[in-house]
């Protein structure tokens, strides 16, 4: 951002996961066929090479909603939360930067209509990891970009793995009763066409 400038921007990204589940040998699908993750963020720069600024994500995408379970009820799992990332920007010349922000993370897991003694459960946790960035410009109409994102270790979600959860049964058997954000590694290229 430190090549931007002071901005601010809002933008949205859309999911259309096809969920099913197999409910004694029959597959029933879920109602949720699309979600929307929107993401808002501010920049400003401090002087001519450092710059701040913070941006909030909406987590989303692994929700689902079924009409009906083994006993006939309805059931599903909403999963999301937020990310808030405050950053520092550092302009190294006048065509590359680079950036560090640290991901603050916030998840909740609902479960809602299972039967027996895993029945309806409201959870969270919360985690942190760092982002590092990097932007070059190539040309006048052409910069390149990377960055890195670390891992995001949360913590175990409560109540859906203290032995009244959902997951518990999971966790009994030697899974992970928690929600990691993965390492993410991205590289691209931004060609700018159209000056206004």
């Amino acid at each position: 951002r430190s090549l931007v400038g002071s901005e601010m921007c809002i933008r949205d990204s859309f999911y259309f996961p096809d969920l099913s589940a197999n409910v004694a040998g029959t597959y029933v699908d879920s109602d949720i066929d699309s979600t929307i993750t929107p993401q808002f963020a501010v920049t400003q720069n401090i002087n001519e090479q450092f710059s701040w600024g913070i941006s909030l994500t909406l987590l989303g995408g692994a929700g689902s909603d079924y009409p009906a379970t083994l006993v006939g009820e309805q059931a599903g799992v909403v999963a999301g939360g937020v990310i808030l990332s405050p950053s520092v920007g550092y302009k190294i010349n006048e065509s590359s930067a680079i950036g560090v922000s640290l991901q603050l993370a916030y998840e909740e897991v609902d479960t809602d209509g299972f039967t027996g003694s895993f029945g309806d459960n409201k959870g969270s946790t919360t985690g942190y990891g760092v982002k590092l960035g990097y932007v070059y410009d190539l040309s006048e109409h052409t910069s390149f970009a990377a960055t890195y994102q670390s891992k995001i270790d949360v913590g175990e979600i409560d109540k859906h793995c203290s032995g009244t959860g959902v997951y518990t049964l999971y966790k009994l058997s030697g899974g992970d009763c928690s929600l990691d954000l993965p390492e993410i590694i991205s590289a691209g290229v931004k060609l700018s066409l159209i000056h206004i």
